[in-house]
């Protein structure tokens, strides 16, 4: 985006980090909301350790978001003159809008609930009918264990945790691969090509 856009890198960090803040925030409500019974399910699972560690991070980015709103603008006396101008820009891009709350948080819970809707259509096409909760706890979950920095998007450890719930729901573990494949697929492996693709014909690659 600053070679394409000429859009500063410093505010376009303050943007997604707040966006990024929002997203964690609606997921982790949705991972508390929809596990109430199959939290106990991952019981003894490294898989469980990975989602605490996750609900930890979670907390301590939205404690370090609220402090940078609050105390930025007071480190910025004392920031070197060469990072000044930069540290202003960035904190020109954190969200400071409470007027607009309501909007997002409605906005992100419809996106997070169309992708848990994406695994349920999964679930239906093979027949398999294990309800929409379960649907929106995996999808969520699995959000939950891509934020944590161990592999790309969760890559290994999303597929493990799918499994892992589906098995113990009575799934065969034929039927849990095969609709852990399958939505993999379309939220992971497509979105590497079809983005592929979109770089390879875009105007300006960089």
């Amino acid at each position: 985006m600053k070679k394409n856009k000429g859009v500063s890198i410093s505010l376009s960090l303050g943007v997604l980090f707040s966006e990024r803040v929002f997203d964690l925030v609606i997921t982790a409500a949705l991972v508390a909301f929809s596990g109430v019974y199959f939290w106990s399910l991952l019981q003894g699972s490294s898989e469980r350790d990975y989602l605490i560690f996750g609900f930890m991070a979670v907390v301590l980015v939205v404690v370090f978001f609220i402090a940078l709103i609050g105390g930025l603008p007071h480190l910025l006396r004392l920031a070197p003159e060469r990072w000044r101008s930069r540290l202003e820009r960035f904190h020109s891009g954190l969200f400071r809008s409470p007027s607009l709350l309501p909007t997002i948080i409605v906005m992100t819970l419809l996106i997070w609930l169309s992708e848990a809707l994406r695994l349920y259509f999964v679930f239906l096409a093979f027949g398999v009918n294990v309800g929409f909760l379960m649907a929106l706890f995996i999808s969520q979950a699995s959000l939950i264990l891509m934020a944590v920095p161990i592999s790309p998007a969760g890559l290994g450890l999303v597929e493990i945790l799918m499994l892992k719930i589906l098995a113990s729901t009575g799934i065969s573990s034929d039927m849990a691969g095969a609709l852990t494949i399958m939505d993999r697929i379309i939220s992971y492996w497509s979105l590497l090509a079809l983005g592929g693709i979109g770089y390879l014909l875009s105007a300006r690659q960089r």
